[in-house]
């Protein structure tokens, strides 16, 4: 049975996104990404972090699989390169934090995660809580996809387009694209709740 969404939803929902990143970028906080082998049993090749104190890093890792040629043409990230890196467990200490974890597309970065762990033999890695920053933005920007029966999803630079953002960095470097998602969070932390609007 299809949901119908009227204009009073969208708002409600809007105003859900809006609360939400203001929670989140008053809390402490770390945004990750990922670059991947590719899309099948992906794992890591390259991981970026930045947290709400300014602190980045930045790193490749060495998968135990070949980065696949799609791949490699999106975020230009070789064998070679990665060849030297720090395998997947040597980096786990990354993610020991009280602070909350953010991820643009949570679901596929994730299990990336848990793939590259698992290949390199890491002991079972309990994740903290996790906020996926697309599945806000998408209630932010109130696009119904009556076929999913859930707000559409939208890429990390059509986020930043439609925000009217500038990308000041090169996209699909993990690092750049925490960067931008800490410009998504707070963008939609800035804007007015209905009831502010009155």
């Amino acid at each position: 049975m299809k949901t119908m969404r009227t204009i009073e939803d969208t708002i409600k929902d809007r105003d859900e996104a809006i609360r939400e990143a203001r929670f989140l970028v008053s809390h402490p906080y770390y945004i990750v990404d990922t670059e991947t082998t590719g899309l099948k049993n992906a794992q890591m090749c390259q991981i970026g972090m930045l947290d709400s104190d300014g602190h980045v890093m930045s790193s490749y890792v060495k998968p135990t699989i070949p980065i696949e040629p799609g791949a490699m043409a999106v975020h230009h990230i070789t064998d070679e390169m990665v060849k030297d890196a720090p395998t997947a467990d040597q980096i786990i200490t990354a993610f020991r934090s009280n602070k909350n974890m953010i991820i643009y597309n949570a679901p596929f970065d994730t299990q990336v995660i848990i793939n590259s762990l698992n290949a390199a033999g890491a002991p079972k890695f309990e994740f903290p809580e996790i906020f996926d920053a697309m599945q806000i933005y998408s209630k932010f920007r109130g696009e119904w996809n009556d076929y999913y029966q859930n707000y559409r999803w939208h890429k990390l630079e059509a986020a930043c387009n439609q925000c009217g953002i500038a990308i000041d960095v090169t996209l699909h470097d993990a690092l750049a694209d925490c960067i931008m998602t800490d410009k998504i969070l707070h963008h939609m932390a800035d804007q007015k709740l209905s009831e502010e609007m009155k």
